[in-house]
């Protein structure tokens, strides 16, 4: 192997964890050799092929982009149960005038303007 890489390298390139790469080692999936100290050194280009049959990996933005976009998914079908809520509690407001009906319309108006 004329051309390696370290662990953490690999790891970093592959977007995975070292863990993972020693995992894939141990099955191997990836080719390794041992320098003299035990260290051990992966081959580059076997990381390269492994790389292209990989699923991309989000990056970390990526993921912190998708996990705002599903707490405001929550959000909004929670607001959405609370419009509804709110528009059953103006339903219930009794209608005794013309004063009283414009006042509930008013309420209900100023609720839709606000989602």
């Amino acid at each position: 192997m004329s051309h390696t890489m370290t662990v953490t390298e690999a790891a970093a390139y592959l977007q995975r964890s070292p863990r993972t790469l020693y995992r894939w080692m141990g099955v191997g999936r990836l080719t390794y050799c041992q320098d003299g100290s035990g260290r051990r050194a992966i081959d580059r280009d076997c990381v390269i092929a492994l790389s292209q049959s990989l699923p991309r990996q989000p990056a970390h933005h990526d993921r912190e982009l998708a996990e705002i976009q599903a707490s405001l998914e929550r959000l909004e079908q929670r607001l959405d149960k609370q419009l509804v809520l709110m528009e059953a509690l103006i339903s219930l407001i009794p209608v005794e005038s013309l004063e009283a009906l414009l006042r509930k319309q008013d309420i209900r108006d100023r609720l839709w303007s606000r989602s």
